[in-house]
């Protein structure tokens, strides 16, 4: 199981609605763009975010 299946599972139980993501470093945050589908928030270029519910369908599980 990996880590966005998990912060799902807690957002299921406690509620939520987005994933935020603190890149360590410029290329950490390339990477969750490229590869993750998070967006960055302006004005702090290394925290990104998106959606639980984009994140639930990209990983096929089942989503409330």
């Amino acid at each position: 199981m990996d880590a966005l299946t998990i912060a799902l599972q807690g957002i299921s139980v406690v509620g939520g609605r987005v994933i935020v993501v603190d890149a360590t470093n410029e290329r950490a945050a390339a990477f969750y763009e490229k590869h993750g589908g998070f967006i960055r928030v302006p004005g702090n270029e290394l925290r990104l975010l998106r959606k639980a519910a984009d994140i639930a369908v990209s990983l096929r599980l089942r989503w409330p």
